[in-house]
């Protein structure tokens, strides 16, 4: 299991709504699942889903009837090994849609294994 702490997501809506940028969350993936975690309105949401093994995550959440999708490249350049720390992918909740960005980040830079 690997866990980011200081992670930051973007979410853009396909309306008028603003977008989020650079919104806190903490991601957990392990070799089954994935766990999204932030804090919207002062209410923890979480995204939880299948770890498909190949960079691909499908989650759901009780939080509105939430259902996400993401992707996670593999790194692309020699010198970051693994996959790469950017999730991509798409999200549709209580009749509003997105899509959504998070990069990975613990506090000290690095993911943290345990």
């Amino acid at each position: 299991m690997t866990i980011w702490l200081n992670s930051k997501m973007t979410v853009l809506f396909y309306s008028t709504d603003e977008a989020w940028m650079d919104l806190d969350c903490y991601v957990r993936i392990d070799d089954e699942k994935i766990l999204i975690e932030y804090e919207e309105d002062k209410l923890t949401v979480q995204y939880e889903g299948k770890n498909f093994g190949d960079g691909h995550f499908d989650l759901t959440s009780t939080h509105l009837s939430g259902h996400a999708t993401l992707h996670r490249h593999p790194a692309r350049d020699a010198t970051h090994l693994g996959d790469s720390n950017i999730l991509v992918g798409a999200w549709k909740e209580d009749g509003y849609s997105g899509t959504w960005l998070i990069k990975l980040s613990s506090d000290d830079g690095d993911e943290l294994p345990t």
